[in-house]
């Protein structure tokens, strides 16, 4: 069966700057490529975001990983409002890492600091680093960050127990067993070794923590002691869920790399 995990709600807390009092300023429209730099400490889920937009209409906040790629994004109605803040829901489970980026994607008419800001702006869980202008002060469009911590999570997958902090073999009297990953946690580069007791085709799978598949592959039909090197230092730090499927047997462990 599917089992998605619920995620353990921990304290809620608050990153960024509170608003817009810090400096000079104005409402930005003269690109889509500006935004804040931040890092992330603890697993959280970052539930709104405040703004002050000077006109109505969609809007698409993108978070962008580490490696330029887009680790999440929505699009929202804001309405205009300039000179108040609109609080803006988000969703956004994000997991430790550094150097992410938040911005608008296409419309932005919102408004941003040109002086004042003072990084990095310290949180438990979130610190707000930079931003990508070039000079010292500025802080776009993002005020009041609000988040809440998670303490345990893992991707959507199929399972036959529920201890998803600690994920132990499945089916492991099946054909798969003794799965191992080592070492663990690692830089992408680790030893993986199992078992297969039947002559069928072995597939794993690699998830990010967003149940995108990014690393997959299927082995030949074979019975006995798998081992074998990976290398997957491209896919930079995060927590990922390794699968292995041979029939109705599916191994699962995380891997950490850091």
């Amino acid at each position: 069966m599917y089992v998605d995990e619920e995620l353990p709600a921990g304290q809620t807390d608050f990153a960024g700057e509170a608003g817009t009092s810090i400096g000079a300023g104005a409402l930005f429209t003269a690109n889509d490529i500006r935004g804040l730099y931040f890092d992330v400490i603890n697993p959280v889920v970052l539930n709104t975001v405040e703004v002050y937009s000077g006109s109505a209409g969609n809007r698409t906040i993108e978070i962008i990983d580490g490696q330029g790629n887009t680790y999440a994004d929505t699009t929202v109605f804001i309405p205009a409002s300039p000179n108040s803040p609109v609080t803006v829901p988000l969703n956004f489970t994000l997991y430790p890492g550094t150097n992410y980026f938040i911005k608008c994607r296409g419309l932005v008419d919102l408004y941003r600091n040109s002086s004042g800001a003072t990084y990095p702006y310290i949180s438990s869980s979130i610190n707000v680093t930079g931003s990508n202008a070039g000079s010292p002060g500025y802080y776009y469009f993002f005020y009041f960050w609000n988040y809440t911590e998670v303490s345990c999570n893992t991707g959507r997958t199929v399972v036959t127990v529920t201890d998803t902090c600690e994920i132990t073999g499945i089916n492991e009297a099946g054909a798969l067993s003794n799965l191992s990953i080592s070492p663990n946690p690692n830089n992408g580069l680790f030893m993986l070794s199992f078992e297969s007791k039947t002559k069928d085709n072995s597939r794993i799978t690699i998830n990010n923590m967003l149940g995108q598949v990014v690393y997959e592959e299927t082995i030949g039909t074979y019975t006995g002691r798998f081992n074998r090197e990976f290398d997957l230092r491209n896919l930079g730090k995060g927590m990922y869920l390794l699968n292995i499927q041979s029939g109705n047997s599916l191994l699962s462990r995380k891997i950490t790399i850091d």
